[in-house]
């Protein structure tokens, strides 16, 4: 109970941020949004945009409330970037993707860091030993995020050995053939790897420790 105190607290805290941050700053999204409808849209509408997504003269209190009465209800909103699509057809959009591809990650990282373990843990305080769990746990110490940031920045951005978004070419037609396989693990390989090696060390040391327990 207490550790879904904690998660229901941090989820709080999350939403939270979410809504006050853009309000916060000098400019949104939705600002510039608005600035590109100027003169193809009567004021009319454009005020009609602004209270779809909220920017009107109501009090920040009630905002918030209304924010998360609707996050509440699975109403998600209009999404700016995408606009008129919902944010929750969006993530819809996507989300098998998603399981994918963290489904097959963690499954590999299972496999590669049991296998690192119970290698490792045979050969108990030889070089691997003394330098594959401190490794692996300062690696696991930055968030996902984070080293998901440096790859895509420095492999993909900057070395363009990668792509940067989307699941496969844009050109392609979704189907079961090589060249669009081969195109799904061209883009899907940057985060998986991500995920898998970031995700290795906490398989590893827990094997490591098992087998090391049943041996001894």
């Amino acid at each position: 109970m207490k550790r879904l105190g904690i998660y229901a607290i941090a989820g709080w805290a999350a939403v939270t941020l979410n809504f006050f941050i853009p309000r916060m700053m000098p400019g949104d999204p939705v600002s510039v949004m608005f600035a590109s409808f100027r003169g193809k849209l009567k004021p009319e509408a454009i005020e009609a945009l602004k209270k779809t997504f909220g920017f009107t003269d109501e009090p920040l209190l009630n905002k918030y409330i209304s924010y998360l009465s609707h996050l509440l209800n699975g109403d998600l909103g209009i999404s700016t970037a995408y606009f008129p699509e919902q944010v929750s057809s969006i993530i819809l959009s996507g989300l098998g993707w998603t399981l994918l591809l963290v489904g097959i990650s963690l499954v590999l990282s299972f496999i590669i860091g049991s296998l690192i373990g119970m290698i490792i843990a045979w050969r108990r305080d030889g070089k691997l030993d003394s330098i594959l769990p401190p490794s692996f746990s300062f690696i696991s110490s930055f968030p996902y995020f984070f080293t998901a940031m440096l790859l895509l920045y420095f492999l993909g951005f900057k070395l363009g050995w990668f792509p940067i978004r989307h699941a496969y070419n844009s050109d392609l037609i979704p189907g079961f053939n090589i060249e669009f396989i081969n195109s799904c693990l061209h883009h899907a390989f940057l985060p998986a790897s991500t995920l898998i090696f970031m995700g290795i060390g906490g398989w590893m040391l827990q094997m490591r420790n098992n087998m090391i327990g049943t041996i001894s």
